[in-house]
Parts: C-alpha cells; sequence; structure tokens
C-alpha cells in the first residue's frame, strides 16, 4: 500500500493585513470612482469616453493592499475548508489572485525590489501566485532583505511557485537560523515542499535534521516529512520520537513518515510497526486516531481498538 506523505493540516502564518502608502481608504471600487469622477466633470461626455475612465489601472498601492486582503482570505480558506464547496472557493480565490498578480507582475516586482517595507512583504509572497519562473531569482534575491517579514513572505512566494530546480542553500540556511518563528516555519514549508517535487541540493538534509529539534511544531513536522520524503533512514529513532511530542501535528506527522519510510524500506516495517503501536498504546486523542491511520495504511488491514491483535500484527514483521 502506498502510504500518503502529507500534512494533515498546513499551518501557514498570515500576512498583515496593513494599510500600504498610497491607499485609498474607502471602499469605493476605482473603476466606480473613474465612472464617477468623469460622470460629474462632463455629465453629457458620451458612454464611451465614460467606460475608458473606468479602466484606469488601480494605483499599485491599493492594488497591493487588495492582494493582501485576498491572500489572507485565501490562506484562510486553505486552511479550515472541510468541504468541496469551501476548496472550490479557495481554488476560485487563487485564480483570482494569480490572474492580478500575473498581469501586474511587473509593477510588483518594482515593489518587491525597492518599495517600502510594507509593499515589499505583500509583493513577496504575491509574486508566487504569478507561478512565473521569471519571478524566481527575484524571490531569492529577497531572501537576503534586512527585514525578517520580507524573508518569510519571500519563502511563502517560493513554496508557491514549487519548483524543483529552486537552489535550496538560502532556504535551508532561514531554516536553520531564521530570526523568527514565522520565518523558520515558512522555510521548513518552503523545503518540504520543494524536496517532495524533487528539488535537491546539499544543504537540504542537515538543515531538516536541525530543523526537528526546533521548538516549533510546524517546523518539526514539515521537516520529519521531507526527510522521510529524501528516504533518510538514519533519521529513523529521531522520527520515531516524535510519536510522543505533545503536539498531534507532530505526532501525525510522525506516523506519516514512519509509514512512509516503512513501504520504501521493507527492512524497517518491524520496527516502524512497533513504534507505531506502542506509542497508539499509550496515547491519548486526538494523536491515537492520527497513529492510528497510519497503522492501518501501513498493515493494510484495520483491528480496531484490538490492542492485542496490534500487537501480534507488529511482532510478527522482521
Amino acid at each position: 500500500m502506498q502510504v500518503r506523505l502529507a500534512l494533515p493540516l498546513v499551518v501557514l502564518p498570515l500576512l498583515a493585513c496593513a494599510l500600504v502608502p498610497g491607499c485609498a481608504s474607502t471602499e469605493q471600487s476605482p473603476a466606480a470612482e473613474a465612472a464617477e469622477e468623469a460622470k460629474s466633470t462632463n455629465p453629457e461626455q458620451p458612454i464611451a469616453q465614460l467606460v475608458e475612465a473606468t479602466r484606469k489601472p488601480e494605483p499599485i498601492g491599493k492594488l497591493l493592499q487588495t492582494l493582501d486582503q485576498e491572500i489572507t482570505a485565501w490562506n484562510n480558506l486553505f486552511l479550515a475548508a472541510q468541504s468541496e464547496t469551501d476548496r472550490a472557493k479557495a481554488r476560485n480565490l487563487e485564480k483570482t489572485i494569480m490572474t492580478t498578480t500575473h498581469n501586474r507582475r511587473h509593477e510588483i516586482l518594482e515593489q518587491l525590489e525597492s518599495g517600502p517595507l510594507t509593499n515589499r512583504i505583500v509583493a513577496a509572497a504575491a509574486l508566487g501566485f504569478t507561478r512565473d519562473q521569471a519571478v524566481q531569482s527575484p524571490l531569492l534575491a529577497a531572501l537576503d532583505d534586512t527585514e525578517p517579514q520580507v524573508n518569510s513572505a519571500a519563502l511563502l512566494g517560493l513554496w508557491l511557485l514549487g519548483r524543483s530546480d529552486t537552489p535550496l542553500d538560502r532556504i535551508a540556511a532561514h531554516l536553520t537560523a531564521g530570526e523568527t518563528e514565522e520565518v523558520r516555519t515558512n522555510a521548513a514549508l518552503c523545503l518540504s515542499t520543494l524536496v517532495k517535487n524533487g528539488a535537491r541540493g546539499p544543504s537540504a538534509l542537515p538543515a531538516l535534521r536541525i530543523g526537528m529539534l526546533d521548538r516549533s511544531p510546524t517546523v518539526r513536522a514539515h521537516c520529519c516529512l521531507a526527510l522521510a520524503e529524501l528516504g533518510d533512514t538514519d533519521s529513523f529513532q529521531a522520527i520515531a520520537d516524535m510519536l510522543t511530542d505533545r503536539t498531534t501535528l507532530a505526532v501525525a506527522a510522525s506516523a506519516r513518515a514512519l509509514a512512509y519510510l516503512a513501504t520504501q524500506d521493507i527492512k524497517l516495517r518491524g520496527k516502524a510497526a512497533r513504534a507505531m503501536v506502542g506509542a497508539w498504546i499509550r496515547a491519548e486523542e486526538p494523536a491515537k486516531t492520527s497513529i492510528f491511520r497510519s497503522m492501518v495504511e501501513l498493515s493494510g488491514t484495520n483491528y480496531g481498538t484490538d490492542e492485542e491483535e496490534w500487537m501480534k500484527w507488529a511482532s510478527r514483521l522482521p
């Protein structure tokens, strides 16, 4: 049985929804403002002129404010979606953001490279939605920005791009030495996803091993899954030890990682099974259920709550 190697929930830090320089405080759309202005100036002017007036591009400050709000809304939907309707809403909003960012990518790039801090933060995250290879290099450069918030947003942008040819050195450096938990979280998410997509580099493995010691459970969880993706059997015990982590997120990641490693390397099946069964017997909900799911996936059967049958299964494996 193929074990799915993914977190049950991806945790992303939200962008700060702040007013960027040049933004208007009114809720009226730019198109409506332009039409109203044209009409008040000359109520008799032809309709073609009114229509042309509505095509005035949204000022970059207002655009970035709108994108910040949309990305925050998308992130909330991405995290909380429980139904196909919710997932469809997230996909539709993502398409809207993709269209806007692609059409205005040159202006957004200018803000990333030379705009004020708030603009750089929003621009870094927004550019990831373009899915455009051309923004990869500027986002990598933004990892050297002096502001951690820009670093964090750039990591989010690179995660969204998800390109397998992304150099991993600077991402790994932010994972191991990130100034804030948000930076390390986005670095772990980014590195884990890129590794899953096929990106490789000598800095990835040591950084992920260090990330297993991070105080953030989200960082530990992403690093755990990435190490399994890389087939790092030397980290087996460190991953197994996470079965007793104080957070369900990390426990779930540990169980999934062990099950995945055991499907890739048959010699690990017995060790993984016994580690999971022992932890499952001792665990309390909701961690208990998380471990149970991975036990069922690895075994290909379901012994329910029968501890004795699960122990017999695990003991039979070499």
